[in-house]
């Protein structure tokens, strides 16, 4: 659950300036690893009033920042934020999920009903738990999005070719394309079930869920140890390209797998929030907003 909003003042390397948005658990996802520091000079301040101030800025195509394609304005309805590579949701308090960024598919024009929760995924689609408990995707969904019918669901993570879904019983459900050797590790067929989880996070190939006694459980493909979670009692998990992360019931973050990128090792601060993303990790402490980057660990924006 986001329970904040980034607000991010920029300038890019020619001086032009411009504002965007994105979520309390800062999930700045990139479309490559190669994505250059000196192109964008960002400072993201949070904004606990929910408000999403958007800009005309186009989509900047290098996996930065999207931005909103036409609209302007200041909405203070927003509840929670979800960003992929390409386009970035909002959902308000009266459940309708607003989209901007690139279109191409359908990936930023949801239907028009009500949500009570959505997600983005890292290519051209989104699902979201309607107020009734179905799941619906939109986008470039393609057959092996199709969600499977019925109305108990509460929860949903959504990657480039699977989703997977908590419902209100508190069990777990994959679903998506298997299809050949590169699609298939598992993350679909290998779903634990007989078990109860509170929360689900969709990753590269594998996914994690996080029990009811604050234990997790990994599957699918083990790049780099992925798959092989700490003993430890979270509260909260979010899984990255082929690392994941988890904020404990001491507050704390602690992070496995590739480390490349030094994404998967945080500072020994207290978090409210954690959220992994491809070769990055951020985390909200009780004070400030971190980045966990191989170039970059330092505190960005203002306090909470």
């Amino acid at each position: 659950m986001i329970l904040f909003i980034i607000l991010a003042s920029c300038a890019d390397k020619d001086g032009n300036s411009y504002e965007s948005v994105d979520s309390g658990v800062v999930d700045f996802d990139t479309s490559s690893e190669d994505t250059e520091s000196e192109d964008t000079d960002c400072v993201h301040t949070i904004d606990t009033g929910s408000s999403v101030l958007d800009s005309g800025e186009p989509d900047t195509g290098n996996g930065g920042p999207v931005f909103d394609q036409g609209r302007t304005g200041e909405r203070s309805d927003i509840t929670s934020v979800a960003s992929g590579n390409v386009n970035t949701c909002a959902l308000t308090v009266d459940g309708e999920a607003v989209c901007w960024g690139t279109d191409n598919w359908g990936e930023s024009s949801p239907p028009s009903i009500q949500f009570v929760e959505i997600d983005v995924g890292p290519g051209y689609v989104g699902c979201g738990v309607s107020i009734d408990g179905e799941i619906i995707c939109w986008g470039s969904t393609g057959s092996f999005f199709d969600a499977p019918s019925g109305s108990g669901y509460r929860g949903v993570s959504v990657q480039s070719n699977y989703v997977c879904a908590l419902d209100k019983a508190d069990a777990l459900i994959c679903w998506g394309d298997t299809s050949g050797g590169y699609n298939d590790h598992g993350q679909v067929s290998d779903a634990p079930n007989g078990e109860s989880f509170v929360q689900v996070s969709a990753g590269d190939g594998y996914a994690c869920a996080l029990k009811n006694d604050g234990s997790v459980v990994c599957w699918g493909k083990n790049t780099r140890t992925s798959l092989t979670p700490p003993d430890e009692r979270f509260v909260e998990i979010s899984s990255g390209s082929y690392h994941a992360c988890g904020l404990t019931v001491e507050d704390t973050v602690v992070c496995w797998g590739e480390d490349g990128n030094g994404q998967a090792n945080p500072p020994a601060d207290l978090f409210v929030q954690v959220e992994s993303g491809d070769f990055h990790t951020c985390g909200i402490t009780t004070g400030e907003l971190f980045i966990l980057t191989a170039t970059e660990l330092a505190p960005v924006g203002s306090s909470v």
